[in-house]
């Protein structure tokens, strides 16, 4: 088998090269979609101007190498959990019931199914939100976590689901519709928007979940963004580990004119 798998490479090297290269590509420009979705969340929250927005995205390059191997094993276990679904189904199909004990049959196999689906992707669900969390330097509690958990786990069963539903049609040979590839379309579209939703509300909730603030000029000002050049400080009050940020109170220095005292926050409150 291995043997195969070098000959294959050896004699396909050129297009695997091209086909890799692309791939990174993409996914390399999805990751600077959504880093600037993300930014833009967070900027909106602290009303600081999109001019002064600076994203080194070159730096991030880390995160789309993490990403695209979270991504595969992510695919894996939700491949894992196809898998196990459909030979329950597949099962349960060859039986021979009708009436009551048939339906019976039918609603345990599905419980069935949905409990170890449930299982087999909360195995890779749970340790990523853990490492996820304190990579992103949020605090999680753990109505948030079973939030992230039930969004994951939503998005999962729609890729289980489309799975299931791409394959029963592809062995029944049948054509797709223009109907068939609009709801296609449409179930990606949505997808995409409340992905593209989630990010811009994680990055409104950002200064919410920072633990350690940055304080400069007698801690009256917090710095809230950095370009690599300046830094835009926001006007604060800061007491008893709580801080009050007020948005509509800035100004922009230079990171050579700063120095800064890191200070713990418990609550962080945003006002006009």
């Amino acid at each position: 088998m291995l043997k195969k798998g070098w000959d294959f490479i050896k004699e396909n090297v050129a297009a695997i090269v091209t086909v890799v290269t692309a791939i990174l590509t993409v996914v390399y420009a999805i990751m600077r979609l959504c880093i600037y979705v993300y930014w833009n969340g967070y900027f909106t929250r602290l009303n600081i101007d999109r001019s002064v927005m600076n994203i080194n995205f070159d730096k991030s390059i880390f995160f789309v190498v993490f990403v695209s191997i979270v991504l595969f094993v992510v695919l894996f276990f939700v491949a894992w959990a196809y898998e196990t679904v459909t030979d329950i189904f597949k099962k349960e199909k060859e039986r021979q019931l009708k009436g009551f004990k048939w339906m019976v049959s039918k609603l345990k196999a599905f419980i069935k199914a949905l409990f170890l689906s449930f299982i087999i992707l909360s195995i890779i669900n749970i340790p990523l939100i853990m490492l996820l969390a304190p990579l992103m330097k949020i605090n999680i509690s753990i109505i948030e976590m079973c939030v992230m958990f039930l969004f994951l786990y939503v998005m999962e069963i729609f890729l289980l689901v489309l799975e299931i539903t791409t394959g029963k049609r592809d062995k029944k040979k049948e054509k797709a519709s223009e109907r068939d590839v609009a709801f296609k379309i449409i179930g990606m579209l949505a997808m995409v928007l409340v992905i593209i939703s989630a990010l811009f509300y994680g990055g409104t909730q950002a200064i919410d979940k920072k633990t350690n603030i940055q304080l400069v000029e007698n801690e009256e000002y917090m710095i809230s963004y950095c370009d690599g050049e300046h830094y835009v400080l926001h006007k604060v009050r800061y007491e008893d580990r709580k801080i009050t940020i007020y948005k509509s109170e800035q100004k922009i220095i230079g990171v050579e004119d700063c120095e800064y005292s890191i200070k713990k926050v418990e609550k962080v409150i945003v006002e006009d």
